[in-house]
């Protein structure tokens, strides 16, 4: 393997000389700086950024922790990530904590904290309490999740204004039966959801009695459950004709119950999703949903995770609000009977 003393010895100069050259500071002569690129060039040789990045005590490397990488919104934010982090010249590790709370708090408590410059973490069943006495000197920021922390640094969306959005485009179309789908909690969590706050706050609004039998929770955010919830509607005496189910998941599960059923969407019954992933946009019928701004949210995220700009004054926890915008597509329409009140 060619070393820095290889290139000195071929380039006739220092190594320290070398050594200035690979690491573009200032104070050499261009006439050498060419010298040195075209001895590195002849000899192939390439630079340790291990020991480069050890020596400036930085890795190079954050850990992103997300529960679910099969889950395509987590596989989306995660390629966000990984691109917003090659932007900055950084290297991303990826933990998966299966919804699991002692995985997340031994991440950010644990000795793991100690491996990377920084974690990236989904707060899928931490509460804020969980988060203090976080590893000094190791930040952390979180992203998404049904809450807002205050006491680090938080990327989200406006969870209640976006849920609101969604059920009020239900609302305008003249749904009056409206279910919630994944309402109550995040699985293996004990934490309100913030959805289901804008999900009432419409409703109320719309001076619609909030009925306690459309609101269906699930043990996670798959199809399989969005599918069971669906069919648990189903044998209401009074199905609803429109329901708002809080992943894209659980809408595409609840458009193949629809299916199994021979009910039309959205002629009989419109259904609403929330995340805008690629299946989304090629589901049949394609799916009305909230679009997060993935890239904004790991942009921002990495941006907080570098610490404060120069001349920022701001010495405690941020919190970046990221747009989410609704997305009408074909599931959701005029319900085809006359709405109940």
């Amino acid at each position: 393997m060619t070393t820095l003393q290889d290139v000195a010895a071929h380039a006739g100069v220092s190594p320290m000389t070398v050594s200035n050259v690979v690491n573009g500071r200032p104070g050499v002569a261009e006439s050498t700086r060419l010298l040195v690129d075209a001895s590195i060039r002849h000899l192939g040789y390439k630079p340790n950024l291990s020991a480069r990045r050890l020596a400036k005590g930085r890795t190079g490397m954050l850990t992103l922790s997300i529960p679910e990488v099969e889950i395509p919104y987590f596989a989306e934010i995660s390629s966000a990530m990984l691109r917003a982090a090659l932007e900055r010249s950084m290297d991303i590790l990826i933990n998966q904590s299966d919804w699991d709370r002692d995985r997340e708090l031994d991440l950010i408590h644990g000795s793991m904290s100690l491996l990377t410059d920084g974690i990236l973490l989904y707060p899928s069943t931490l509460t804020q309490s969980d988060l203090n006495g976080a590893r000094p000197g190791v930040p952390l920021v979180l992203f998404g999740g049904s809450e807002v922390f205050t006491n680090v640094d938080h990327v989200v969306i406006d969870n209640v204004a976006a849920a609101q959005e969604a059920t009020e485009h239900l609302v305008s179309l003249g749904h009056r039966r409206i279910a919630l789908i994944g309402p109550h909690l995040e699985p293996n969590s004990r934490k309100p959801n913030g959805r289901l706050a804008g999900y009432a706050r419409a409703l109320e609004v719309a001076r619609i009695k909030r009925s306690q039998e459309l609101l269906v929770n699930v043990p996670t955010y798959h199809r399989v459950d969005g599918y069971r919830a669906m069919q648990q509607l189903f044998e209401l005496p009074q199905p609803p004709t429109a329901v708002f189910c809080l992943s894209d998941l659980l809408a595409v599960g609840a458009l193949h119950a629809a299916y199994d059923r021979g009910v039309a969407v959205p002629g009989e019954l419109s259904i609403m999703g929330f995340d805008d992933v690629e299946e989304s946009r090629y589901s049949n019928p394609a799916l009305t949903t909230i679009k997060p701004d993935k890239l904004a949210i790991a942009r921002h995220a990495l941006d907080l995770i570098s610490g404060p700009g120069e001349g920022s004054e701001q010495n405690g926890p941020r919190t970046v609000i990221t747009n989410h915008e609704l997305v009408i597509r074909a599931s959701t329409a005029a319900p085809s009977r006359p709405a109940a009140h």
